[in-house]
């Protein structure tokens, strides 16, 4: 994700991360990610749902 304005955050998981923010192609995206030996290995991604996508929104102001 290249969303100047994503927003990274840790997760449960000590070896993994979070970002949400917005593709290229305009998608709302939710990541979560691991990096393991320099690697960037991507866990779960999913769309936004309405009420995230209304608070990132909100935020991004």
């Amino acid at each position: 994700m290249t969303d100047p304005e994503r927003v990274g955050f840790d997760v449960q998981d000590k070896d993994k991360k979070g970002i949400v923010g917005c593709t290229e192609d305009g998608r709302l995206l939710f990541v979560v990610y691991a990096i393991r030996n320099g690697k960037y290995h991507v866990i779960t991604a999913r769309d936004l749902n309405d009420k995230e996508k209304h608070a990132f929104r909100r935020r991004s102001r």
